[in-house]
């Protein structure tokens, strides 16, 4: 092979293996922003932490409708005299 084509095709590969190599870091840092961000997130919407965060939480269920008012005032009796 002549060697100027030689010089030639290796610089054509090394230039795209860097391409290649900066496109791989770039979807892995990309993965683990999504990962930390998506964590991040997830953070508030374990269970509740307090009595008190499970009874807000009751309160926007009813002013929702999605507790009725029977449901709700068993709650609050409840959340007022727990046992």
């Amino acid at each position: 092979m002549d060697p100027e084509r030689l010089q030639k095709l290796q610089e054509e590969v090394f230039s795209n293996s860097w391409i290649w190599i900066g496109a791989v870091v770039a979807i892995f840092v990309g993965g683990m922003a999504i990962y930390w961000i998506r964590n991040w997130f997830r953070d508030g919407t374990g269970p509740a932490d307090s009595d008190d965060q499970i009874f807000l939480e009751m309160q926007e269920l009813h002013r929702q409708g999605q507790i009725t008012d029977e449901e709700f005032r068993s709650i609050k009796s409840q959340y007022r005299n727990p046992s």
